[in-house]
Order: C-alpha cells, then structure tokens, then sequence
C-alpha cells in the first residue's frame, strides 16, 4: 500500500519539477489546459524510485495546485528499489489509483501478486484487487519459510 501511495505522489510531485528526472523520446507541454504528455520510453524518477510507462499524460489545473488527473498506458511500471508493480495502464487522482491489465504487485516482504485490477485508496491506505478468475498469490521461499516456522 506505501508502494502504491509513493507511485502517486511520486507523479504528482514530477509534475511540479520538485528535484525530479524526467525524460521522455518526446514532452508535449499544453500550459493553457494544465496538460504534460510524456510519450515514448516515459521515465519519472527520484532516487530508488522510478515510475515508466510508454505514455504518461498529467492534467494540471492551475500551476499552485498539484495534478487533478494521471494517466499511464502501456508497459506501465513502478519500483522503488523493493518492491514494484506492473500493468498496461494507471489512472490517478487524489482520490484513488486504479492499475489495470494484467497487474503484478510484488515485494519483498509478500512476495508477487497478479490480478485483473488494484485500486489503492488514498484517504483509506488501502488496496483491493479484483480479478475475473482469482487473485493469484505467490510467496517466494524465504516467506514460506517464515510463515511455516510461525505456526
């Protein structure tokens, strides 16, 4: 849930330029509607964390508030150094954040997650993830092991 919530903010700042590295095979700047699109090979990142995605597009009302709106498609990516979350696309707000499209959560204190969706809410820190078949779980082994000697 703290991974989610840092992807988040770790956009929302970006779009601020707060000691942020953005690069991008192309950044579209539409300042009269408060609208960056960052296409082709798109990369945010401070420190360990690095969000990527082959488009990301922030919608920015004014320039003293933080985004109203972030949209990624494509090989959407996440990480920050220990845990890290894939999909085809991520639409942000300051309510919520929705992965969707084959989603994989993974972390080295649960291990790997796969779902149809994970919707984080922001006000409420906490994820739930949805899929048609079932949310798929795998614990890697030194989980299991931890798991198996606390019984």
């Amino acid at each position: 849930m703290r991974l989610i919530y840092q992807l988040f903010f770790l956009v929302l700042v970006s779009f601020n330029c707060l000691a942020f590295e953005t690069s991008a095979d192309d950044i579209e700047f539409d300042t009269q509607n408060g609208i960056c699109i960052l296409s082709g090979n798109a990369v945010l990142k401070n420190n360990d964390n690095i969000f990527k995605a082959d488009k990301i597009t922030i919608y920015k009302k004014d320039s003293d508030k933080l985004p109203t709106k972030i949209i990624a498609f494509g090989n959407v990516s996440y990480s920050d150094g220990r845990n890290s979350v894939t999909s085809q696309k991520c639409i942000g707000n300051v309510d919520s954040i929705v992965f969707s499209q084959n989603v994989i959560v993974e972390g080295v204190d649960f291990g790997k997650i796969e779902a149809d969706k994970a919707i984080y809410s922001i006000k409420a820190k906490k994820i739930d993830l949805t899929s048609k078949k079932k949310v798929k779980l795998t614990l890697d082994k030194f989980i299991e092991e931890k798991l198996k000697k606390s019984k």
